[in-house]
């Protein structure tokens, strides 16, 4: 990944960001008059959309960001041809790392998300390989640590089979 693909993810990050924070301040400022319970249930249709809308947006983004830095990682500290993870992993780590961060003083712009890989043989403690700041101009609220282990059936796994194929 080059440097301009990571500022082009921190800036979209930014931008969700500051969308959600504009929103919530005018939610709070305004002053809305009563009016009939079908418009009140439509407006809150209407919010429930956008906050949908915007949750997902911020999830696509952090879950791109993450796969980054994890491609970044595999290429210079784990020195192997794939990494094989479940297909909906990332955006699963995003929505529970977005989830998280509803109730933090500064929401996502205050986390800092920790990647640490356990070897299954060669690294007993964790390692950890990469580091995503959602805001780098944030101070960090809160630390979310992500731990990717190593499946152990898959060490030896080739070695395994490799006598079938070979005879």
């Amino acid at each position: 990944m080059d440097l301009m693909e990571e500022h082009r993810d921190v800036r979209c990050l930014n931008d969700v960001f500051n969308k959600i924070s504009d929103m919530l301040q005018a939610e709070q400022q305004a002053v809305t008059p009563p009016k009939a319970a079908t418009a009140q249930s439509g407006a809150a249709q209407l919010l429930g959309m956008r906050d949908d809308l915007v949750s997902s947006s911020c999830e696509v983004a952090l879950a791109r960001r993450l796969e980054s830095e994890l491609r970044a990682a595999k290429s210079a500290q784990l020195s192997c041809g794939e990494v094989l993870l479940p297909s909906d992993l990332l955006s699963r780590v995003a929505a529970q790392v977005i989830s998280l961060a509803e109730v933090e003083p500064c929401g996502i712009r205050g986390c800092t998300l920790y990647v640490d890989f356990v070897s299954a043989v060669d690294y007993p403690e964790p390692r950890r390989i990469a580091t995503v700041k959602c805001d780098p101009n944030t101070v960090s609220t809160f630390e979310v640590t992500l731990t990717l282990r190593q499946d152990s059936r898959s060490i030896g796994s080739w070695t395994n089979i490799l006598p079938q194929f070979i005879k």
